[in-house]
């Protein structure tokens, strides 16, 4: 019985531990080193991965006993799965960039991360459709949906706090800009060989100039979506494969499929 309960607690404490690790230096103030967030979700998404396959879920179309069908539509994973990464590494390039990236590349790393906002979101509401009613406390599925929930849960926790550190800078910025300009008479003009392109340059200085990064990047997550879906068509998924992902499924939240041997009642 010993190994078992070892094995319980290495699959279901980690999650729940760094959890209430980053919720404390959220409302702290506190700061993680960028190693620790590298670990923390390196290992949420292994245990994820781990448990997901441990559940080895069915496709909607399936009988299934005392269980759930998949939440996400299999032939449409793909599409989630990149989504999500476009979303973690503009997090770890911002991350890790807060103080010297450029304009430019800063707004563009927060459009990916509004989308990974958007995509964990819609991850953890698909995800707890199930748990309110479907599956109850004492089945084991039920702690591997809650422990599931945790990775996009903390990327939305510490993207958010990111966003807003990153938009203070650029305020702060943007006063000293223009206190440096009424101090001497001439604005401070950012760097104008940033990029060979002319115009990449100039919307490189016209976001050094902006007091808002935020209204730009809500701008830019929507043709950066388009630019990922089209890179997606060429890998055989559909346009509107980040919506089946969600509906063609059964038993979720977002769920449009009826299984034809509705899951047995727990």
């Amino acid at each position: 019985m010993l190994p078992l309960y070892i094995l319980f607690a290495a699959l279901w404490l980690p999650g729940p531990l760094l959890t209430l690790w980053n919720i404390w230096n959220v409302v702290s103030g506190r700061k993680n080193t960028g190693s620790f967030e590298a670990a923390a979700f390196a290992i949420g998404i292994f245990l994820s991965l781990f448990l997901y396959n441990m559940w080895d879920p069915t496709h909607w179309d399936q009988e299934v006993y005392n269980t759930l069908h998949e939440p996400f539509s299999a032939p449409h994973l793909e599409t989630l799965v990149i989504f999500m990464a476009v979303g973690f590494v503009s997090y770890a390039f911002l991350r890790s960039n807060l103080e010297k990236a450029r304009p430019l590349g800063a707004v563009v790393s927060m459009a990916g991360i509004c989308i990974g906002i958007l995509v964990n979101l819609a991850v953890i509401l698909q995800l707890y459709g199930s748990v309110d009613n479907r599956v109850p406390f004492q089945n084991l599925m039920f702690q591997d949906v809650l422990l599931m929930m945790l990775v996009p849960f903390n990327y939305l926790l510490l993207a958010v706090k990111l966003l807003i550190q990153a938009e203070r800078r650029q305020r702060k910025r943007w006063r000293e800009r223009r206190a440096h300009a009424e101090e001497r008479g001439t604005e401070e003009e950012p760097d104008k060989r940033a990029y060979k392109n002319s115009f990449l340059n100039g919307w490189n200085r016209a976001l050094a100039d902006s007091r808002s990064w935020l209204l730009h990047s809500l701008l830019l997550a929507l043709p950066l979506t388009c630019v990922l879906v089209g890179i997606l068509l060429f890998l055989g998924q559909r346009p509107d494969s980040l919506i089946r992902v969600f509906t063609e499924t059964s038993d979720w939240t977002f769920s449009m499929k009826i299984s034809p041997f509705p899951a047995k009642q727990f």
